[in-house]
C-alpha cells in the first residue's frame, strides 16, 4: 500500500498516471478523503476543459446509495441529474462505456452494507473497462472488502506532522 503525504510525489499525480483501473484512497475520519477527491475532480475537470478527449470526471457521493432502493448505476445517473445532465439509469451503462470517464466514488464507509456495492462496482468495471475508477473509504472498512475488489492500488492518507503544518501556515 502506498503512503500519501505532502513530502512525496502527489498521490493525485501518481494515481492519474497509473494504468490500473481502480485506485482506493484510505484514511481515518476527517483525514481529508473527500477534500482530496474534490481536489482531484477539479484537476481532472481542468484537464478535460483543456482536452475534450480526456476522461470526464464524475464524482459520486456513496452516502446516497441504498441497496434496496437504487443501484450504483442509478445513483450515478441521479447525481448527474443534480448537475443538470439528464441521463436515465438504463442509459448510464452505455454512456459509461462510450467515452472515457474518471468515476470517483466517495465514502464507501457511509454505505451500511459494503458487499452489494462492491459487487455492483465489479460489474460496472467489467461493462465499462476503459474508465478509471477511484474509491474512498475509511481504513477500518477496507480490510473486509479488500479481497472483494478487483485488482487495485491502495493509497493511505497520512496526517500532517506539526512541522508540516507550521510550514504550510508560514
Amino acid at each position: 500500500m502506498e503512503q500519501a503525504s505532502s513530502s512525496t510525489r502527489s498521490w493525485h499525480e501518481t494515481a492519474l498516471s497509473s494504468k490500473g483501473s481502480l485506485v482506493v484512497l484510505l484514511g481515518e475520519p476527517g483525514e481529508g478523503k473527500t477534500v482530496s477527491f474534490t481536489t482531484l475532480a477539479q484537476r481532472m475537470l481542468e484537464d478535460y476543459q483543456n482536452d475534450p478527449e480526456a476522461p470526464l470526471p464524475l464524482k459520486v457521493r456513496l452516502a446516497f446509495y441504498e441497496e434496496d432502493r437504487m443501484t450504483l448505476t442509478e445513483l450515478i445517473a441521479d447525481q448527474l441529474r443534480l448537475g443538470k445532465l439528464e441521463i436515465g439509469a438504463d442509459d448510464m451503462s452505455g454512456v459509461l462505456s462510450q467515452r472515457p470517464f474518471y468515476v470517483l466514488l466517495d465514502g464507501l464507509n457511509e454505505v451500511p452494507n459494503h458487499l452489494p456495492l462492491v459487487r455492483e462496482l465489479n460489474a460496472l468495471m467489467s461493462k465499462a473497462p476503459k474508465n478509471q475508477y477511484f474509491l474512498s473509504c475509511r481504513t477500518a472498512d477496507y480490510g473486509p472488502i479488500q479481497e472483494q475488489l478487483p485488482a487495485h492500488q491502495a493509497w493511505q492518507l497520512q496526517r500532517f506532522s506539526p512541522d508540516e503544518i507550521k510550514d504550510f501556515l508560514e
